[in-house]
């Protein structure tokens, strides 16, 4: 089971790489940005639920001990 520690190390991770190209190319995220906001909004939807989909994937597989390293 997942303590609050590795939850913790976790959501930093996750703060970490959602930061990265902000803080290294703001001009290309701004850019990205505005052509996300022409999409609509079930296409949005359907890439975060893939997306959330295969996070809970890896964080299964791995804590299940099925992938290691």
């Amino acid at each position: 089971m997942m303590g609050l520690n590795e939850l913790a190390c976790a959501l930093g991770f996750a703060m970490i790489f959602e930061c990265l190209l902000p803080m290294i190319a703001p001009a290309r995220w701004r850019r990205m940005l505005k052509s996300l906001s022409g999409l609509p909004d079930p296409v949005i939807s359907k890439a975060a639920a893939a997306g959330v989909a295969c996070g809970l994937a890896l964080v299964w597989l791995f804590q299940s001990g099925m992938i290691s390293f």
